[in-house]
């Protein structure tokens, strides 16, 4: 897949984009940067696409996206970008395609470690909509795993332990819920400690 994007974002004017010498590590790096590139409207291209293309194009701009966000100053470009956060908080409504959901939850994992971006989707109320996937019973096991990794992304923060431990409860009570039916029934979503760090987020400052 790399190197087929690789061709397609390239042009003529360009050194070739890759080669048979590069390691996975420096084709996603050398890729990342071609889309990156200042000046260039490729990201800009990608993202209208997500905005605006149907379902299986948005699953396949979320998982181009992803691919891209290398390290800490991509994830920011790309966050940054006018629209796209917003773009992909209406895409985990309960309604939305399950695939896209998810493809739309592990994109926003992958950029979720500098803290402006996790604000961002605060802001963007992220937060509510994680809670109604975890309390709906139709949603797949793996949409929930990533929903509480996110969770737990956010609990990083003030402003997110405010809103997943405060507020009417709700985030709280589901999470508690889902770390129970975990104990229960031997693994579920417990076994990568994910529920048990997010729930020792509670109590402390600004929860």
């Amino acid at each position: 897949m790399t190197e087929r994007f690789c061709r397609i974002f390239s042009d003529s004017r360009e050194s070739p984009v890759i080669t048979e010498h590069f390691s996975p590590e420096k084709m996603t790096s050398r890729f990342s940067n071609l889309i990156l590139k200042p000046g260039r409207k490729r990201l800009t291209v990608i993202v209208s696409l997500f905005q605006t293309g149907n379902v299986e194009l948005k699953i396949d701009c979320a998982g181009l996206l992803e691919f891209i966000t290398v390290d800490g100053e991509s994830k920011l470009l790309i966050a940054e970008r006018d629209g796209l956060v917003t773009e992909l908080t209406k895409s985990m409504n309960g309604d939305s395609d399950p695939r896209l959901i998810e493809a739309s939850l592990s994109f926003l994992i992958a950029i979720s470690s500098p803290k402006r971006v996790k604000l961002d989707l605060i802001r963007e109320k992220v937060i509510t909509n994680l809670t109604k996937l975890l309390t709906d019973d139709a949603t797949a096991f793996s949409v929930t795993e990533k929903c509480l990794k996110l969770l737990e992304s956010l609990a990083s923060t003030k402003e997110g332990r405010l809103v997943i431990y405060g507020g009417d409860g709700e985030c709280l009570k589901t999470v508690v819920k889902k770390a129970d039916e975990s104990i229960d029934g031997g693994d579920g979503a417990c076994r990568d400690g994910c529920l048990e760090r997010l729930l020792s987020f509670y109590g402390r400052e600004g929860a």
